[in-house]
């Protein structure tokens, strides 16, 4: 079956926003946000040769704004992520600790450094706190080591509705997911990023999302599915590129980048959806493995 983007998505709004400068993550101006796809791929990595433009690594994505380095989620990217300097504060913001999200986690090298302090934010779930929920992870029979093995300063801590990072706000919603799952967005001088991965639209959910990253510099979208895949997947707890791009015009995102790829999901056909959604009136991309943005 071919899938294309739907004739009746007319969009009005380019981007007001300066985004992809071509700037390198840590040479910034003051104010800036630098991100760094580190992992784009959803539910499971994927390592062929079909895979390797856009990536196979799981969730994550590294942003450095106003001196702090943050991490957005923690799946198998992450452990390409930059060098960082010995001793820095490091956050990471966890959106939920389905496996896909969390299986970088056990094998980050700064976790195992004593001069690195890590405070981790994971919403409650089940019952389990965000300690409880990779500590289950990190231990027999998924894992050899336990938390105990960590010797940087570990912290974890429930995410309140909004919070501050340094001079950085963020702010948290709840998503429309099985199990329950977080959407970030972050502020720094004047831009944000909303982080919406692992999101199913529809009317009342996608209602509050674009109220939420009404404005946004940059709208990372759960994409996993087409929308002549969806009828298929309804309740899996994700959402399509068609819808991507409705809810990027519909919030004014100054970028709308297509996320959390479906692991079967090939570079040719990603490249296709690619062409496809050159159409759209809205400045939107396919997020890939080792992209940087800067705003």
């Amino acid at each position: 079956m071919k899938c294309s983007f739907p004739e009746d998505v007319t969009l009005l709004r380019r981007t007001k926003h300066n985004v992809y400068s071509g700037k390198k993550v840590g040479k910034a101006v003051d104010e800036s946000i630098n991100v760094k796809l580190l992992g784009v791929r959803g539910s499971l990595p994927v390592n062929d040769a079909a895979f390797m433009k856009y990536g196979g690594a799981t969730s994550c994505l590294f942003i450095e704004a106003g001196g702090e380095i943050i991490f957005l989620d923690a799946g198998t990217g992450i452990l390409t992520c930059p060098e960082l300097p010995t001793g820095k504060r490091i956050s990471i913001l966890v959106t939920h600790s389905h496996i896909d999200h969390i299986l970088g986690f056990p094998m980050c090298p700064f976790i195992y450094d004593e001069s690195y302090e890590v405070n981790l934010y994971l919403s409650t779930r089940e019952g389990r706190d965000a300690k409880a929920q990779i500590s289950a992870l990190m231990s027999n029979p998924l894992w050899p080591a336990g938390i105990e093995s960590v010797r940087a300063k570990l912290t974890f801590h429930d995410v309140p509705e909004t919070f501050e990072i340094g001079g950085i706000m963020v702010d948290s919603m709840e998503s429309s997911h099985p199990g329950g799952s977080t959407i970030y967005k972050l502020t720094a001088g004047g831009k944000s990023l909303v982080y919406a991965t692992d999101f199913e639209h529809d009317d009342y959910n996608s209602g509050r999302l674009a109220a939420f990253a009404q404005d946004c510099s940059i709208l990372i979208y759960d994409s996993q599915f087409l929308d002549c895949e969806y009828g298929e997947k309804r309740g899996w707890g994700h959402s399509t590129y068609e819808e991507g791009i409705k809810m990027g015009a519909s919030c004014g995102a100054g970028v709308t980048v297509f996320f959390h790829h479906d692991p079967t999901r090939t570079d040719a056909q990603l490249d296709e959806i690619a062409k496809q959604a050159e159409a759209a009136e809205i400045v939107c991309r396919i997020g890939r493995c080792g992209e940087e943005i800067t705003i």
